[in-house]
């Protein structure tokens, strides 16, 4: 699902890995504050997983996606299994 991405208040550090298996980029990951100061909205395309964690004690974010729900197809990935440091 391609979703975009952004926040209205407060801030959180975004981070979206690669998942595509035939992508030259499998398994990167990118990240970057997102905050309501800085205005970022980010593009978080098809085969990606994305997560992030709050740099604030509170934050609000929006989604806009390309399709409805899909309990079915909802997965995880473990925080610490892509060698990304969360800080925490």
């Amino acid at each position: 699902m391609i979703k975009l991405f952004f926040c209205t208040q407060g801030s959180i550090l975004d981070v979206a890995l690669d998942l595509r298996k035939d992508a030259n980029t499998y398994g990167k990951y990118v990240s970057t504050e997102v905050s309501a100061e800085n205005t970022k909205a980010l593009f978080i395309p098809k085969g990606f997983a994305h997560g992030f964690i709050t740099l604030s004690d509170d934050a609000t974010t929006f989604y806009f996606v390309s399709g409805e729900y899909n309990q079915q197809a909802d997965d995880g990935i473990r925080f610490d299994s892509f060698g990304f440091d969360w800080g925490i």
